[in-house]
């Protein structure tokens, strides 16, 4: 049976407006089982992934820093928030006993990540749907993984970084530049 902590970082102030205020249910000491770390990996370093959306947004902070670097900051600061995401995922990958890797498990078949995963943008407000769509997909290959891992402290992280998500929507919608 496995244990739950709590990660409260990254609480400093700074990060705040970019997550929930509520701790992350870490799950530890989960049992091995490939299986479910296969499904998990999609989160890890799929198509929908916190590694794609860390990507994503590192390109579109820098795309827009000497314009709006504001705007860019603020798309930084949520792909901070994605990289704990990712190191939660991660620390569960390795205790179900799957490789953490940049690359989605599938058996004895792994299929890695790449950079045509990221949605460039040719603008701002193109960069911002993208980021939205991103969320968007992402929440929903969470709900995916969720109905099929069958492992509730698994389950109650997702949820947890659901939430996060949902906030990054609306930020992502605020900072969107209205169509001229």
């Amino acid at each position: 049976m496995s244990e739950i902590i709590t990660r409260d970082q990254p609480m400093d102030s700074d990060m705040m407006p970019y997550r929930l205020k509520d701790p992350y249910p870490v799950p530890v000491n989960l049992e091995r089982n490939p299986k479910q770390g296969n499904l998990l990996s999609l989160a890890y370093a799929g198509k929908n992934s916190e590694f794609t959306a860390i990507s994503q947004y590192v390109v579109h902070h820098e795309t827009c820093s000497d314009t709006d670097p504001d705007i860019s900051n603020q798309i930084l600061q949520i792909g901070v928030i994605e990289m704990f995401h990712l190191d939660m995922l991660g620390s569960c990958l390795k205790q179900l006993g799957t490789s953490v890797n940049l690359g989605v498990h599938n058996g004895n078949y792994t299929q890695f990540w790449t950079a045509q995963y990221i949605k460039y943008g040719r603008n701002h407000r193109e960069r911002i749907l993208y980021d939205i769509q991103g969320e968007k997909e992402c929440i929903a290959q969470y709900r995916y993984i969720i109905s099929n891992i069958h492992n509730p402290a698994i389950e109650n992280l997702l949820e947890r970084i659901i939430g996060d998500e949902e906030v990054h929507i609306q930020l992502f919608e605020k900072m969107l530049p209205q169509p001229r």
